[in-house]
């Protein structure tokens, strides 16, 4: 019996490896993961549609427009996983390459 469990944790441990090095390969998060990041912004998304039609002044209006924009190009940025808008932006004004 011990010689079975030795020969099938062999056969886990080399498939285990190959599995991890194949998935090492791929770019981003696993789909699930990707859903579930895209879901949540646009949950935030919606309070900040929320504060907007629910709040009364110029700044708290401001301020969930901004809320809605930042989570909505996150939303779509973790569903197409591209990069989002303030990540390409910074990207552009200061390349991580770029040292003094």
């Amino acid at each position: 019996m011990s010689t079975t469990l030795l020969r099938l944790s062999e056969s886990l441990n080399r498939t285990s490896r190959k599995r991890s090095a194949v998935m090492a390969k791929l770019k981003g998060d696993r789909l699930e993961e990707r859903v579930y990041k895209s879901l949540w912004h646009v949950l935030i998304a919606g309070v900040g549609v929320y504060e907007l039609r629910n709040h009364k002044t110029k700044f708290s209006k401001f301020l969930a427009c901004g809320l809605i924009a930042f989570h909505a190009d996150a939303a779509i940025a973790d569903a197409l996983d591209v990069p989002p808008l303030s990540r390409r932006i910074l990207e552009a004004v200061k390349p991580r390459g770029r040292s003094r």
